[in-house]
């Protein structure tokens, strides 16, 4: 965690909901996320600009509400990746709740692997927003 960082997809209004596969480190007062993918640039955020840090119950994600112009107010790290939320093709097609109470399960199982990972996050964000 911290300078070796953690796997996760980040998520926000411009990712859609699969997010983004990278690393979220905390250097300094910063904290970065650095995407897999060479074709996106990596993304800080100032602490100075963090509202608030909490864990979501019950699932392995970490959400950041933000005070920075121009950005998404609202972004969210999965330690795991997100569950999709559409619905297969085929002759039996799912029903929406169906695929939901799905994406659901997956989210609560990867909380069953994730969670000291997202409560050591959680209480570091904390308290380096604190100061």
């Amino acid at each position: 965690m911290g300078e070796q960082g953690s796997t996760v997809w980040m998520v926000h209004a411009r990712t859609g909901q699969n997010g983004l596969k990278g690393r979220l480190v905390l250097e300094g007062s910063m904290l970065v996320f650095r995407p897999d993918s060479k074709k996106v640039a990596e993304t800080e955020f100032r602490l100075a600009e963090v509202k608030r840090v909490r864990g979501l119950r019950f699932s392995p994600v970490v959400e950041l509400r933000l005070a920075r112009p121009g950005s998404p107010p609202v972004v969210g790290f999965y330690f795991v990746k997100p569950p999709s939320l559409e619905r297969p093709e085929g002759p039996r097609p799912f029903k929406k709740q169906s695929v939901r109470r799905r994406a659901a399960r997956e989210l609560r199982e990867g909380n069953a692997r994730k969670r000291e990972e997202v409560a050591e996050w959680v209480q570091l964000l904390r308290r380096a927003v604190a100061g």
